[in-house]
């Protein structure tokens, strides 16, 4: 009886416990596996070989060899990794490659003695995800299906209303970029005053992270068409995981003989991400892992990548099938071409694990369209594009469709003129109209005037504003419309109040000969006696004038405000002279962003006491603008002598 006992006590635990095991194991499986079709992590050994599958060309799927190397339980807290080999002749000559990032890996077990490679025989243990450049054996990261069918069973249906993210990094990221391109002061200052305003100061270029000798996803490639536009592009997508490749511009359509070819979704297939459709095809190219179909076969969730493409977690990013034209070798990272044959609905999960798409949720475009008329009115044309509603890359390639389509046939010539005009029209019925002048023509000077707009309205802490359509009318004109202040006289160096005086400024054309504008400024009858600066120059100095004397025009409380300040700081007309007499000893207070000029000194005193933090004292200026035909750069000052009895000094 006491045998019995005890036998009980022992037993009554232990079943307990392996109760709790098998209620645990169950848990940790996630919706979706199938242990007929996937292989958990627990199960792989170093040695077990199998296959991949991927596209290297066309739409045809095709396998390569795998051999487990090993396996890291926790490379990142709670997550696993499988590492393989690839011993086959093509993946030794290519090495990991851009694009393949999802292919499935199938690994055999002793009882599979049907050893096909075409996704029927073996099981899927992962999505090729992680790789190293410059290596010299075909190593590479497999991310576990269970991890990426953990990012599927979290993945939901997008609703109508989104939320958006505003971190600053598409205003910090615009700001540098801007900053380090090779255009003149005169190009970057309407980018410098968003900056401003969104509190941007440091714009120093961040330290390259990027290190070969490094694991790390593979990025996804992303055709554009010339070094010009990768070097662009580069500091915005780099860090999001997609890798810019000049390889010419990227077709509109598919080629002739997959044209209309209909492609299921099925693993090892492409899988397109498309940002830019329309007259352009812009695709951030992966590859399909798995299908999940509900009982009746139906598809509920595509899984791809086995890396995330943003990692923002709920997404409504566009998704489609598409082909390979060919994977380039590339000494540092091999990476495919590739493009979109058919947009069939939308990632709506996007995870450090795995990209998860839906087939039956529609994506969503906003339209930007190019006009761009040449001297030579046979070459002008429209372009018309649908670019992906998403808060981050929707800025991004609205600004760059205007250099898409100015390129599409020739390069500008480079003694020439671009002036482009811009509606831009955001949520809440704002519209936003831009024009500039770019004097020799220089491309990333149309970027440089737009993104200041895009990124600061659509990236800001007080209301991130949705971008709904952009139209832009881009007109090439030949010569070189730039004109540079090279001197100032003034008629008389003492004024009395109520007097005008005349500037006489000389002015350089490009290539041409100077010449004198004159410029007549009336000086208030009031003025009290002394010095007083007057600046002449272009609207670049007219616009930093006006903020060191008026500093309430930067202060903002709502996303409006932010809007007036920015069209107040950046409206300046490029084709203008502007003269600025400010009167030092004039001042005023404002309340907010309202003027209250002329106050007594006293009254002044109270309202911009540290008390006050809604009251900020500023300078009362006189400032004329005369329109030129010439962009205007340069600047001169000089000093104006008023005196109401300048006889009394003789």
């Amino acid at each position: 009886m006491l045998k019995r006992y005890l036998t009980l006590r022992w037993l009554i635990p232990c079943a307990v416990m392996l109760c709790m095991s098998a209620t645990t194991a169950r848990a940790q499986i996630p919706a979706g596996f199938d242990s007929a079709r996937h292989m958990s992590v627990r199960e792989v050994r170093p040695g077990m070989t199998g296959y991949g599958l991927s596209v290297f060309s066309g739409t045809r799927i095709e396998p390569f060899d795998v051999e487990v190397v090993s396996v890291e339980s926790a490379s990142r807290p709670g997550k696993a990794v499988v590492w393989i080999r690839c011993p086959g002749d093509r993946m030794q000559k290519l090495g990991p490659v851009q694009g393949m990032s999802g292919s499935p890996i199938y690994l055999w077990t002793e009882r599979d003695r049907n050893r096909r490679r075409d996704g029927s025989s073996g099981r899927i243990i992962g999505a090729f995800a992680y790789g190293f450049g410059l290596s010299k054996d075909a190593y590479a990261g497999v991310q576990p299906i269970e991890q990426m069918l953990q990012a599927s069973a979290r993945a939901k249906t997008p609703t109508p209303s989104k939320q958006r993210a505003a971190n600053g990094k598409l205003m910090s990221t615009a700001v540098r970029a801007i900053r380090n391109m090779p255009l003149s002061a005169d190009r970057r200052w309407r980018m410098d005053i968003a900056a401003k305003l969104a509190g941007t100061s440091d714009t120093r270029p961040e330290p390259s992270t990027t290190n070969t000798t490094n694991r790390m996803p593979l990025a996804i490639p992303l055709r554009v068409g010339s070094a010009r536009d990768a070097t662009l592009l580069t500091p915005f997508l780099k860090e999001m995981g997609i890798q810019p490749v000049a390889a010419g511009r990227p077709a509109t359509t598919a080629p002739s003989w997959l044209k209309g070819k209909q492609i299921p979704y099925e693993p090892g297939g492409v899988l397109s991400v498309p940002l830019v459709t329309g007259d352009v095809d812009f695709p951030a190219v992966g590859t399909i892992t798995d299908v999940l179909r509900d009982s009746e076969g139906r598809i509920t969730n595509v899984l791809g990548f086995g890396h995330a493409f943003m990692g923002e977690g709920a997404s409504h990013m566009p998704m489609g099938t598409g082909y390979v034209h060919y994977v380039q070798p590339n000494l540092s990272t091999s990476f495919k071409l590739g493009g979109t044959l058919q947009i069939r609905g939308s990632i709506i999960n996007d995870e450090s694990t795995a990209v998860i798409g839906n087939p039956t949720v529609k994506p969503s475009f906003r339209p930007s369209v190019v006009h761009v008329t040449w001297p030579d009115d046979t070459k002008s044309r429209t372009f018309r594009y649908n670019i992906a509603d998403h808060y981050y890359y929707l800025p991004i390639f609205t600004a760059y469709s205007a250099i898409m389509s100015i390129s599409s046939d020739t390069n500008i010539p480079l003694h020439s003129t671009m002036e482009m005009r811009s509606t831009l029209k955001f949520s809440g019925d704002r519209t936003v109209n831009l024009r500039a002048i770019i004097p020799e023509a220089n491309p990333m000077g149309l970027f440089a005037e737009m993104m200041p707009f895009l990124s600061l309205l659509t990236d800001n802490p007080l209301e991130p504003l949705d971008l709904l359509s952009a139209e832009t009318h881009i007109t090439i004109k030949p010569g070189v419309q730039a004109a540079t202040i090279t001197n100032i006289t003034l008629d008389r160096a003492i004024v009395r109040p109520g007097e005008k005086i005349i500037a006489n400024i000389e002015l350089t054309p490009y290539r041409g000969d100077p010449f004198i504008h004159q410029c007549a400024l009336q000086v208030p009858d009031d003025l009290p006696d002394g010095m007083y600066p007057l600046h002449i120059g272009g609207a670049r100095e007219y616009t930093r004038r006006l903020m060191e004397t008026r500093p309430h025009l930067t202060r903002f409380t709502n996303v409006d405000e932010l809007l007036e300040a920015l069209l107040t700081l950046t409206s300046a007309p490029d084709d203008a002279v502007y003269s600025t007499l400010v009167l030092n000893q004039r001042k005023g207070v404002a309340i907010g962003r309202s003027e209250l000029p002329k106050l007594p000194g006293s009254r002044q005193a109270l309202l911009a006491a540290r008390t006050n933090s809604n009251a900020r004292p500023y300078t009362e200026t006189i400032a004329k603008q005369d329109r030129m035909p010439y962009v205007i750069s340069g600047q001169m000052s000089a000093s104006i002598s008023v005196k109401r009895y300048p006889e009394l000094d003789k």
